[in-house]
């Protein structure tokens, strides 16, 4: 695999059937054929093998059981209003897609392999799927659902999930029937002009696809035909087929790719398991995490010097408990502040405290209640911009910035980052959507905040956490919890780590957000 490689994007069918062990298309319009009871091969047959067309018919077929039988009556009380004669057929497919995370694996080789994927250097990935896998494994990624979120909002190009034909959150998204793949090949000029800018500037990895796939096929296709012959040779070292064989050596060859009359260079892979190329990937030296890069583009923030001049230069710790002497690439904007002349402080520098030293005051009181005031003012806006999680209520309420009920002063005079998050309150470290959705199955399962504890997996106990009620909580059993766990923010799985960040922010509003009673 190429060394040199600048954070490449990941793209193909990397979830379902190898992790959650789902159905490949046939075998999903199978199913759907016994449901009726009608044989697939009949439809099969009537449509001369055209698989968007095998689940039109079919999908005509299902809509009165749908309407009619009691199996279906939670979906039809879920999906009142379908939208076309044929959104019955895409309710019950998202259904089947929707919540396969705990159908993968959570040990032995596979999970290895999910393991390595989530610390390998991507900054994109283009997917076919329905799942909600990828989001599973890449948590701080933004997702794109469909060619009108992709070709009509404005994607960063960083830390991205383009999931092309739909999402199962979303039926009316999927790209299933004959009709949904009439409507994206009339589009698909435009996605591929949407695409080249990512194919030029990244290799693009094709993992679970064969090369004669024809949505593989399409793009390709309608990327060559506007390139030059010179440009295509460009594309020799941007395309990479990988093919798992079980048992073979690694090897990386080139080769073409025919399509019509031109043809495209690419390279082959041959790996005996997906772990050989996500260690690879792992080992790719990316100039700043793919979630800094996103932040930057969002948003321009105030960036500090330390409080001795070097060859270094910090950008605002968006990437939790970066070491500030490894840091090597220099970005300024505005001024520079000094946190005050507490020696407890201007000795870290301007930039002074890091979010650990925050999260680390919240649990175990590490900090001069003196400095609270500096904090709020100084530290808070630099450690926690918006979209990071960190806790403030600690230093609000100890610099007497809040009311007993926990409202700030109309007075306060707080930074607006700040009085944003306490604002916000504790919405910030819950989830929404699907996580939202999963973290409610999980708590239903448990009475209470200990026995979650006890009997769940550590990875849905923190899931669960920041969504349950205060009222729910018993916080010293949560303060318990996160004082055993606090290896997780160095050597924890990244989703893990996050997740342990927001149950710290949601114990600090618990517990410090109104004044403790008398």
């Amino acid at each position: 695999m190429p060394q040199t490689a600048e954070e490449a994007p990941g793209s193909g069918s990397l979830a379902s059937r190898r992790y959650a062990n789902t159905p490949d298309w046939t075998g999903l319009l199978r199913d759907f054929a016994d449901t009726i009871g009608r044989p697939y091969e009949r439809y099969a047959s009537d449509a001369n093998g055209h698989l968007p067309t095998v689940a039109s018919l079919i999908g005509e077929d299902f809509r009165d059981i749908w309407w009619e039988s009691d199996a279906f009556a939670s979906s039809r009380s879920k999906y009142p209003s379908p939208a076309t004669r044929l959104s019955p057929l895409k309710i019950e497919v998202a259904q089947k897609f929707d919540d396969i995370t705990p159908d993968l694996p959570k040990d032995g080789p596979l999970n290895d392999e999910l393991e390595a994927l989530r610390v390998a250097v991507v900054e994109g990935i283009i997917t076919t799927n329905y799942d909600t896998a990828l989001e599973y494994v890449f948590p701080d990624f933004t997702t794109y659902v469909g060619q009108d979120q992709l070709l009509f909002k404005d994607p960063f190009g960083v830390a991205e999930i383009y999931k092309i034909h739909g999402s199962a959150i979303d039926p009316e998204s999927l790209v299933l029937t004959a009709a949904d793949y009439d409507k994206f090949d009339e589009r698909n000029p435009y996605l591929a002009a949407k695409l080249l800018s990512i194919f030029v500037e990244h290799p693009i990895i094709f993992l679970g696809y064969s090369m004669s796939d024809d949505n593989v096929r399409q793009i390709v296709t309608s990327i060559a035909s506007v390139l030059t012959a010179d440009n295509l040779d460009r594309l020799a070292d941007r395309l990479i087929f990988v093919n798992w064989r079980p048992g073979a050596e690694a090897t990386l060859a080139f080769g073409n790719f025919d399509v019509g009359s031109t043809v495209v260079p690419v390279r082959y892979a041959t790996v005996p398991d997906y772990l050989t190329v996500f260690r690879v990937l792992s080992q790719l030296k990316r100039r700043f995490p793919a979630r800094v890069l996103r932040h930057l583009r969002e948003e321009v923030y105030e960036l500090v010097r330390t409080s001795e001049p070097s060859a270094t230069v910090m950008v605002a710790d968006l990437e939790s408990d970066t070491d500030i002497s490894e840091i090597d690439v220099v970005i300024g904007v505005g001024v520079q502040k000094r946190l005050g002349e507490s020696d407890r402080i201007s000795g870290k520098g301007l930039i002074g405290l890091k979010r650990r030293d925050l999260l680390d005051d919240v649990l175990h009181s590490t900090l001069d209640p003196a400095d609270y005031l500096e904090i709020v003012r100084e530290v808070l806006p630099i450690v926690g911009p918006p979209r990071t999680h960190a806790p403030v209520f600690k230093y609000l309420r100890g610099a007497g910035f809040l009311t007993a009920e926990g409202n700030l002063h109309d007075d306060a005079d707080v930074p607006k980052s700040v009085r944003a998050k306490a604002r916000l309150g504790i919405g910030p470290p819950r989830n929404k959507g699907y996580f939202a959705e999963r973290a409610a199955r999980i708590r239903a399962k448990h009475s209470d905040l200990a026995a979650l504890i006890t009997d769940a997996r550590l990875t849905d106990t923190l899931l669960v956490i920041p969504n349950l009620e205060p009222d729910d909580v018993d916080i010293d059993v949560l303060r318990n919890f996160l004082v055993e766990h606090w290896d997780l923010l160095d050597e924890g799985k990244v989703t893990d780590a996050t997740q342990w960040v927001k149950c710290v922010c949601f114990y600090d509003f618990l517990a410090n957000r109104t004044a403790p009673t008398a």
